[in-house]
């Protein structure tokens, strides 16, 4: 897996792209205006993206990211408590107890 900025990207969003980079010992790969696909073709390779207020995740060959933002746990509750699935949760194998 590497690690990029968002697209429309600053000093500050490099840098802390750069210091998950190492934190999680991965590459950092400057995005110079490329697509995170284009990128992937390239290094074939998960992409983690660090953007304003979030990090998406772009599995190698998938349709759409998987994200987290800190305001995401409003709408998760919202859809548990209408009884409806948590993506999260599920993919953690998460159970009572």
């Amino acid at each position: 897996m590497f690690v990029t900025t968002a697209g429309r990207t600053n000093e500050n969003m490099t840098a802390e792209a750069r210091a998950i980079a190492f934190e999680l010992k991965m590459d950092f790969v400057p995005r110079k205006k490329r697509s995170v696909s284009a990128i992937q073709e390239i290094v074939k390779d998960d992409c983690l993206v660090v953007g304003k207020d979030r990090l998406e995740l772009f599995p190698l060959g998938a349709a759409e990211p998987f994200f987290f933002h800190p305001n995401s746990a409003m709408f998760r509750i919202k859809r548990l408590m209408k009884g409806e699935s948590d993506p999260l949760t599920d993919a953690a194998k998460l159970q009572e107890g």
